[in-house]
């Protein structure tokens, strides 16, 4: 399954614009972030500047790849499934992107 950067504008539809407005954005936290804020930013960007590079979310040099955000909600919310966008071609370190 894939996506094309430009078919996230598209895609906001009532689920995505429902899930959204129960994220608690003063508590979304990444623990090991480059940028104080950067999971914040990135998880709060509104459905339609999904497909943005800017703002982007790296960990901190030294901790590998991998990133750890808390995406706390204000109610109870089921979520069905996850997407999560790469950086794009240039956009990162060798190997992050597409070759």
């Amino acid at each position: 399954h894939t996506h094309d950067r430009s078919s996230y504008a598209e895609e906001e539809d009532e689920a995505t614009s429902w899930l959204h407005e129960y994220i608690d954005k003063d508590r979304v936290r990444g623990l090991n972030e480059e940028r104080p804020g950067a999971s914040r930013d990135v998880v709060t960007k509104r459905p339609v500047d999904r497909g943005s590079d800017d703002p982007f979310l790296r960990s901190i040099d030294g901790c590998g790849p991998e990133l750890i955000v808390h995406v706390p909600f204000s109610e109870v919310v089921k979520i069905h499934s996850v997407c999560l966008r790469g950086p794009s071609a240039g956009f990162g370190e060798v190997g992050c992107g597409p070759n």
